[in-house]
């Protein structure tokens, strides 16, 4: 039942606890405005990895940077899930992973030790102390969320960060809360923290709490606010579901300032960096993006940040993710096969099931042609390069630049996407495939973390992660493990010692054994080709 929200409840809130201040005091990170009380969720964002950030600065007619060799930095990269995972894909690359909070470094270091990586370093100190540590220039340097979460000086203390360490020819990613979307929507988060600020003796986790409690609150009994600003009230409704690590750190952290495109494409001007392109791949398409009627003005503005800047008053986005490359890089390939030739593409889903229509941010779109059937059906065994494609007898008929240009459709409707490299061939139903050494860490390291009914599986071959349920995960697993015979012991057994469920999130389940052995059953053999062609699944050792 919702506790009532009194007038007495609510003094106590503006009031200011007692302690607090000694308390902020022995915690100087809590004194400079961030949550320090818990980590932040375990999250995978494929926007950061490289393979992704490459292909929107291909689109945009920059040359790619490296894919293979290479150095990359994380800025604010929390529990490192996503640092992680780039690291296990590219094991020829070096990654650094710089956040302010010990517990979440803490966290990253454990799944990396768990998970055999020996090519990724985590820091936990901020970015001016980062800067006196031994680091080398960097192909790519990243960070999610935190440029519009921290105060200004230390915003242009990362510009500074980027500017120094990006290598010629590297791309800066740069995600952040944007206006104007924010614009009627700020008064939501200071209702939450005015309503939770004086509160004594509760953690960020009650403040979270309390605060989408009090937003409901108002909002199911029309507050002017509310009233005026109807998408504040849809917002304060869909927050209700979301996990409360994820709202304390989003909304409770001290500092919180949506920034226009503008203002983040002139900061990283003055450090040396150019836009260069933006995620999702749908940002980089007009037709896309923006209704007809406002086209034309986009396409006719003087420069990419006024175009930009339209495009943003149309669209009204409240998040953004951008691309910087460091200006005056090298000049790229004259033709756009060539900016391309270092990506495999692959399909998002079996072949049977990859459909010739699709939706990209507002627009519909019919992938119509001979052509759309004939790469499907070529990319059917996995992830394959133009060159490779160009090769094909059946795609004989058609040049690099009408193939290049279909991929790039497939590629906006999520039919396909861009991948790092090619399938290897499957090796037959008698071959021994399974999960990677990471991919079973990460799998138990999510059980003991995590509550999702699905997880992302790091994969060689696309670079990014691929969702399968928790529970078909955990069976591949134990196939790979035990054999066919003995996997449902095996499975029950694992799941027994680590007190969790196959078909129940979290701790504590019971693990009957029909689910286990109703879950074997379907992990049948044109499930375990998709895996395989998928760099899910990949040659292991054979069970003992």
């Amino acid at each position: 039942m919702q506790t009532p929200i009194s007038p007495d409840t609510l003094t106590a809130a503006l009031t200011a606890a007692p302690g607090t201040a000694s308390r902020l005091r022995a915690d100087p990170l809590a004194a400079a405005g961030y949550i320090t009380d818990v980590a932040h969720i375990h999250q995978y964002y494929s926007h950061l990895a490289p393979v992704m950030v490459s292909y929107a600065a291909a689109l945009n007619g920059g040359a790619p940077a490296p894919l293979g060799d290479f150095d990359y930095c994380e800025i604010g990269c929390g529990n490192g899930l996503s640092l992680n995972l780039h690291a296990a894909v590219h094991p020829d690359a070096r990654f650094v992973g710089i956040d302010v909070n010990p517990e979440q470094i803490a966290n990253a270091r454990r799944l990396a030790e768990a998970g055999g990586l020996a090519n990724v370093r985590y820091l936990a100190l901020d970015v001016a102390s980062a800067e006196r540590e031994a680091l080398p220039e960097f192909d790519y340097i990243t960070l999610h969320g935190v440029y519009a979460r921290v105060r200004e000086d230390v915003r242009q203390g990362i510009a500074a960060f980027i500017g120094r360490r990006l290598k010629p020819g590297g791309f800066a990613l740069v995600s952040y809360n944007a206006l104007p979307g924010w614009a009627g929507l700020e008064p939501l988060r200071e209702m939450m923290r005015a309503y939770t600020a004086g509160v004594p003796g509760i953690g960020s986790l009650e403040r979270a709490r309390r605060g989408l409690e009090y937003v409901r609150y108002m909002a199911e009994r029309n507050a002017g606010y509310f009233a005026h600003q109807p998408g504040a009230k849809v917002l304060a409704e869909h927050l209700q579901g979301f996990d409360l690590r994820y709202i304390a750190h989003e909304y409770f952290n001290e500092h919180w300032t949506p920034l226009y495109f503008s203002q983040v494409a002139r900061e990283m001007k003055e450090v040396g960096l150019a836009y260069a392109g933006s995620l999702p791949v749908e940002t980089n398409y007009l037709e896309a993006t923006v209704l007809p009627a406002f086209q034309e003005l986009i396409r006719s503005a003087p420069s990419r940040t006024l175009a930009e800047t339209h495009k943003d008053f149309v669209r009204d986005p409240r998040f953004r993710i951008d691309v910087y490359a460091r200006a005056g890089a090298a000049a790229a390939p004259a033709e756009a096969s060539a900016l391309f030739a270092g990506f495999a593409f692959a399909l998002t889903r079996p072949a049977e099931h990859t459909p010739l229509q699709g939706r990209a941010g507002e627009m519909d779109f019919t992938l119509q042609g001979a052509l759309f059937p004939l790469l499907i059906a070529a990319l059917a065994a996995g992830p394959r390069t133009l060159a490779e494609l160009r090769a094909d007898p059946q795609l004989a008929d058609f040049d690099a630049a009408d193939m290049l240009a279909a991929l790039q459709q497939m590629v906006l409707v999520h039919a396909a996407l861009p991948a790092l490299r090619s399938a290897p061939p499957y090796p037959g139903a008698g071959a021994a495939l399974g999960l990677s050494r990471f991919n079973c860490a990460l799998l138990e390291y999510k059980l003991g973390s995590d509550d999702a009914d699905e997880l992302g599986l790091a994969s060689s071959l696309l670079g990014t992660a691929v969702q399968l349920p928790r529970s078909e995960a955990l069976v591949w697993m134990a196939l790979a493990a035990a054999g066919r015979d003995r996997a449902a012991d095996w499975l029950i057994a694992w799941l027994k010692a680590r007190r969790a469920s196959l078909l129940q999130p979290g701790p504590g389940g019971a693990t009957d054994s029909g689910p286990v052995r109703t879950a074997l059953a379907a992990a049948d053999e044109p499930k375990r080709q998709v895996l395989h062609a998928m760099g899910v699944l990949e040659a292991v050792a054979p069970p003992g």
